[in-house]
């Protein structure tokens, strides 16, 4: 049964029924949404412009308040709305119809709040600072309590008013957070130099069911950001008077079933801090395609799970690393007041799953780099040590299939890779490693000295029962910076016997029971 009262009336019903200690309730423009309680209070109000209608239950900890916004509101109005946990009094939710919102400011979201927009609510942002919506930062004293427990479901989040805008921006900002889920959402169209999301030290975060796309400018950007609370340069914020900055990473971060595209990179992050580490990071299940570069580029990231992604024409599918050539401005020293990490001596990084295709080289001016299905880039300082790569399927590479450089003890096993300009798999500095069970076909160009499997400055690698089938020279490869390796089982066809594995066996190579048989 509904209730129809006046304020004083509700008010008092509300103290005796233990909802509240006083008559300060807030009541602003909603409409009425009927939640299932034992007991529920339904307030009716005529302001000057809307009829105003709220449901109200008793929660476990809290009053659970049920709000609807009124149809095309404008920011100020669903931003009263929010304003309702301002002190984090209620389990709010606030829900939006189908309508065109025309939004001329940032939206400020508080603990314990759920936004349920309708397939047909279009949230347009009509302003150039701060995000579409981002977490209050008034209390912040750092780490990942500021703001818990928000859910952003449904909605057509839209940025082409301002895409032309040439400023960089967010559609949603979540900083110092725990329990954020956006989940079933459209968020599209933003300006050069934007993000779609970014997610700056937040714990126990989910993103899913999400439609990603629409970047208007060159800036290398990602849809999706995972960022460092660094300072106001790396995390931007309309509120940055009001952030501790406090080198807080993300931790716990689950992607999974979104597609992206029509942006330069999908996924990840192209900042870090020495002795800063995202950790536990899923990326499962996602589509990706269409990208200037990168589909997922994890910068930095320990136990982190890559799996089943479909990935197409992009500059580089999967990219991990922990050193880059331009790190002077990208792997920034640690604030005075942090506990730096050491380096990890087991990044348990795992890539499995995946489906990659058509990777084109990326053009800036007149040099050309990536191609690469997959790329893992560690560094004699840094190593990347304990990568997985595994049941990958790569198609048409414009260079590598897979690429490991300075990764120490990876396993690369049961990959099929086909039509790969270069080496279908290619290592470099990267010690006591196995290669085993790849299935590899059209390895290297015609014409070209690139095959199957090479191999440079790395020892104790060994390399088993692959099938590999060569278009160009070689179908395993290993120059004489290479040491005690070990090639056995391995079957290799397209090249004439003297062509199939190249290994000075006087570096301490074993070579035996490979077809053909060869011995150089």
């Amino acid at each position: 049964m509904k209730y129809k009262v006046k304020f004083s009336t509700l008010s008092i019903v509300l103290v005796l029924s233990g909802f509240i200690s006083n008559n300060n309730i807030p009541i602003a423009h909603a409409t009425s949404y009927t939640t299932p309680a034992s007991f529920q209070s339904t307030s009716y109000l005529l302001t000057n412009d809307v009829s105003t209608e709220v449901s109200i239950r008793l929660g476990a900890k809290r009053i659970d308040f049920d709000v609807t916004v009124p149809v095309n509101a404008t920011a100020k109005e669903i931003q009263q709305i929010l304003d309702y946990n301002k002190e984090n009094g209620y389990n709010l939710t606030v829900r939006i119809p189908n309508g065109t919102y025309l939004l001329e400011s940032e939206l400020r979201i508080y603990s314990n709040t759920t936004i349920i927009a309708s397939a047909g609510a279009k949230l347009m942002k009509n302003h150039q600072r701060g995000a579409l919506l981002a977490n209050d930062m008034s209390n912040d004293k750092g780490g990942y309590t500021t703001t818990e427990n928000i859910t952003i479901n449904g909605g057509i989040w839209d940025s082409s008013k301002i895409s032309s805008y040439n400023k960089g921006t967010e559609s949603f900002r979540f900083i110092h957070a725990s329990n954020v889920t956006i989940k079933n959402a459209t968020i599209r169209n933003v300006p050069d130099k934007s993000h779609l999301i970014t997610l700056a030290g937040v714990k126990n975060g989910t993103i899913e069911n999400c439609k990603l796309y629409g970047y208007n400018g060159t800036t290398l950007k990602e849809a999706i950001q995972l960022d460092i609370v660094h300072n106001s340069t790396i995390v931007p914020s309309m509120q940055a008077n009001s952030i501790v900055y406090d080198d807080l990473p993300c931790n716990t971060i689950t992607i999974r079933n979104n597609e992206i595209y029509n942006y330069p990179r999908g996924i990840g992050s192209h900042t870090s801090v020495q002795g800063v580490f995202h950790t536990n990071i899923n990326i499962e299940n996602n589509k990706l395609h269409d990208l200037t570069e990168a589909g997922i580029k994890a910068y930095n990231y320990v136990n982190t799970n890559i799996k089943n992604n479909t990935i197409e024409r992009a500059a580089v599918g999967v990219l991990v690393y922990t050193s880059f050539s331009n790190e002077a401005t990208n792997y920034l020293p640690a604030l005075p007041s942090t506990k730096k990490q050491p380096l990890p001596k087991n990044y348990r990084i795992v890539i499995e799953g995946n489906t990659i295709k058509n990777m084109r080289q990326y053009q800036s001016g007149s040099t050309l780099s990536w191609g690469d299905g997959i790329r893992i880039i560690g560094s004699k300082a840094r190593p990347l040590s304990n990568v997985s790569i595994k049941k990958n399927h790569i198609t048409k590479t414009a260079r590598y299939g897979i690429f490991v450089e300075y990764s120490p003890t990876c396993y690369i096993g049961s990959n099929y890779i086909t039509d790969t300009y270069r080496y279908s798999i290619c290592i470099d500095h990267s010690d006591s490693g196995n290669l085993y069970w790849n299935q590899i076909s059209k390895a290297g160009a015609k014409g070209s000295h690139y095959g199957g499997i090479g191999v440079s400055n790395t020892k104790n690698l060994k390399i088993y029962k692959n099938t590999i089938k060569v278009t160009a020279k070689n179908g395993i490869y290993l120059n004489s910076t290479t040491k005690n390796c070990n090639i056995t089982w391995n079957k290799i066809s397209g090249v004439a016997a003297t062509q199939a594995i190249y290994a000075n066996l006087k570096a301490g190579h074993t070579v035996k029971n490979n077809t053909p048989k060869v011995k150089k």
